[in-house]
């Protein structure tokens, strides 16, 4: 790095970390939240609880739990009914997705695609982690690391919008250009600014790895020490590659499957891997169904995916 981007870089990180200190809390919910597991048998009535503490949520989840997409036979209109049918489990990512959205509300254009792109790298890196059980990822780890790798991109469009939409304007297409237009417009990224902002929220330290590391390509895979984190970084990788590409040309959705198969190949794996958490024909496979889910999440969260 030159001399004179090494300044910049450490003028302007110096003036985002000021502002960082100010940063709104996350809700007290994030926190009850992360400490919930699947595995307990009371994992129902916990969430259940959740809900019931938090009543607009709970009336966005009756909302969700009888539109279109759910399609029940009958009105539901109590809270344990709505749980039930929409799945313990998709509800706790419903329920983290609101409450960040309470810190970062979107008000352009530019911010709401940003959310989208969180909302489907969630669900794609839930859905790869669920399809290989080899990775020994927890579905429900992937979700929330994929939904909060960008943490630092939703803080400069909610501290500096005008850097957002400067770097925005370079019309980068992957995220090594984003990477790049960042540098060259801020002197840092947006990877940094994140694992900055995890650390002064006392995330739990997997998903500030993750944040931190997430544009970093060549994480070892030999070293069982790192397996898990690599396994689980490679994976939020591909989802983030894939959600750029499906938001950039969401028409590719519509073409044949062995041409998406070879378009994802292209555009989701690095040239650097020897071993992808998954295969284009899997990822494929569930192309469809990743977006209708982000749409889905996306209509419960009151943002507009077509907007």
């Amino acid at each position: 790095m030159s001399k004179t981007k090494e300044v910049k870089k450490n003028k302007t990180l110096s003036r985002m970390m000021e502002k960082l200190q100010d940063l709104p809390i996350l809700p007290v919910v994030v926190t009850r939240l992360m400490a919930l597991s699947p595995n307990d048998e009371d994992f129902f009535e916990k969430v259940l609880e959740l809900a019931y503490d938090d009543p607009p949520f709970s009336v966005r989840l009756i909302q969700f739990a009888n539109s279109a997409s759910q399609a029940p036979a009958t009105p539901i209109t109590t809270l344990p009914l709505a749980v039930a049918r929409v799945g313990a489990q998709q509800i706790v990512g419903l329920m983290f997705s609101m409450a960040v959205l309470r810190v970062f509300v979107p008000s352009t254009k530019g911010q709401c695609n940003l959310w989208i792109h969180a909302i489907q790298v969630a669900i794609t890196s839930k859905a790869i982690a669920t399809l290989v059980p080899s990775l020994a990822i927890d579905p429900e780890q992937a979700y929330l690391c994929g939904l909060m790798h960008d943490i630092g991109r939703f803080v400069l469009f909610d501290e500096s919008i005008e850097e957002l939409g400067r770097i925005d304007e370079t019309n980068w297409t992957t995220p090594e250009e984003l990477i790049d237009a960042e540098v060259e417009l801020c002197g840092f990224n947006h990877a940094e600014l994140g694992w900055h902002a995890c650390q002064i929220w006392k995330l739990p330290k997997i998903i500030q790895l993750c944040v931190k590391q997430h544009h970093n390509y060549s994480m070892p895979t030999s070293n069982p020490k790192y397996k898990k984190l690599t396994n689980l970084l490679h994976v939020i990788q591909v989802a983030d590659f894939f959600s750029i590409l499906i938001m950039l040309e969401p028409e590719i959705l519509s073409i044949q499957a062995k041409e998406l198969e070879q378009k994802i190949s292209e555009c989701c794996f690095p040239s650097q891997w020897e071993c992808p958490p998954c295969s284009a024909k899997q990822l494929q496979s569930m192309a469809s169904k990743i977006y209708e889910e982000s749409k889905k999440i996306s209509f419960a969260l009151g943002i507009n995916l077509d907007q």
